[in-house]
């Protein structure tokens, strides 16, 4: 990452939904270790979880994520666990997380049991 430009420097230098969407759309910024593997949907090291754990160092769930991000748990859910398919690409996890900036709207919410 050290040809970067100051702003991306920036963006990608804290945990950030806006940082993990850049990432998702510019693999030359993937960390070594993730780039290595690639994007697989449906397993948290090669997710999008996966990669912003490569990136900032976070365990890759929604918990650490929601808290990291101050994103709302069910949002996180719906960006890395429901929306997508075993096709689905990082541009298409970047698009779902930018949509829901853009309009907060989650189709699907997931109630964790409590105890």
């Amino acid at each position: 990452m050290s040809t970067l430009n100051d702003k991306v420097k920036t963006l990608l230098a804290k945990p950030s939904l806006n940082g993990l969407v850049y990432a998702l759309e510019h693999s030359e910024v993937w960390p070594e270790s993730y780039a290595e593997t690639g994007f697989h949907w449906k397993s948290c090291g090669t997710c999008a979880l996966g990669l912003a754990s490569a990136l900032w160092g976070m365990e890759p769930s929604c918990d650490s994520i929601s808290i990291a991000m101050s994103v709302p748990h069910e949002a996180c859910e719906w960006f890395f666990i429901w929306s997508g398919t075993l096709t689905t690409t990082p541009a298409d996890v970047a698009d779902t997380i930018r949509k829901w900036q853009q309009d907060g709207f989650v189709p699907y919410t997931y109630t964790r049991p409590r105890g």
